[in-house]
Formats: C-alpha cells, structure tokens, sequence
C-alpha cells in the first residue's frame, strides 16, 4: 500500500500549502503530469491531500480545471499536426466533453422508428430523377410491406 496516500499533512503552514498548489498547477498546466494524482506524486504530497484541497478550497479547484482547460487549448492547436493524435484524442474526450462520443439515440420507440425508416424510403423515391425508377430488391420491398403493415397494427392497437 502507497503511505502516501495515508499520511497525514500539515495545514497549518499556509505558505508551504501554497507553494505546493502552485506546483501542482504548473506539473498540469505543463503537462508533466497528466492529473492531479500524478502531480501530487511527482510532489510527495499525499493523493488524498490533493483531492481534498480541489474539493475544500475553490479557488484552486478552478485553477486546477483552469490548467487542463490550457492543456486541453495547447491540444486542440496541434492536433492537426501531429502523426500519432490517438492518445491527444482519448485525452481532449476526457477533458472537452464536445468531444466524447455520444452514442445515446433515442428514437421514440420501435413505431416511431419504423415510420421514420418508410419517411426516409418514401423521400428517396420521391427525390429520384422521372426517368429513373428505383426498385428495391424483392426482400427489401417485401420487408417495408410487413413493417408498414406491423406499424398500422401498432397503431390501431393504441387507439383508444
């Protein structure tokens, strides 16, 4: 077991306490540390301790977010010229969240989703030049049939 998590640290010293936050910014805003426990690593400073200044004192919590705020800008301004971007990647999707990736997609229901799908075949077919006829293969025609027809069932089953 690491004892640094588990020792105890003195408060009373305010300026030592300072000096270190301010060395915990500058390990992050640099990028020789990739977090708050690493920098409180790099500083012989118990994790805890460091977690317990974000969570106590906000000031230097927003500086903390401050700083990976700066790291993240410095990311984003060379991610196009960098060769090898995947851990820049993964890293900005941890601290931007524009970038992480959203899969939620929420439809509606299996109705509302099978009217959507016949909307968006019947606009295909409506868009298509005159002298063109678009025919779908005989199993994908007969599949919109059976939806179309499981969506109308649907439908006359939740009138009231």
């Amino acid at each position: 077991m690491n004892h640094m998590l588990l020792k105890p640290w003195d408060e009373t010293n305010q300026s030592q306490v300072l000096s270190k936050k301010r060395a915990i910014l500058d390990l992050l805003e640099t990028e020789q540390a990739q977090n708050l426990t690493q920098a409180a690593e790099k500083l012989n400073i118990p994790k805890i301790q460091a977690h317990h200044w974000v969570k106590s004192d906000t000031e230097f919590a927003d500086r903390v977010k401050l700083a990976l705020e700066i790291v993240a800008d410095r990311m984003e301004q060379t991610l196009d010229s960098k060769e090898n971007v995947i851990g820049m990647i993964f890293r900005l999707k941890k601290l931007r969240p524009e970038y992480k990736d959203d899969y939620k997609f929420s439809h509606g229901g299996e109705a509302a989703l099978v009217k959507l799908l016949i909307e968006l075949r019947n606009l295909a077919l409506k868009a298509a030049p005159a002298p063109i006829q678009i025919e779908a293969p005989k199993p994908i025609e007969a599949g919109f049939q059976l939806i179309e027809s499981s969506v109308k069932t649907a439908e006359e089953q939740a009138k009231p």
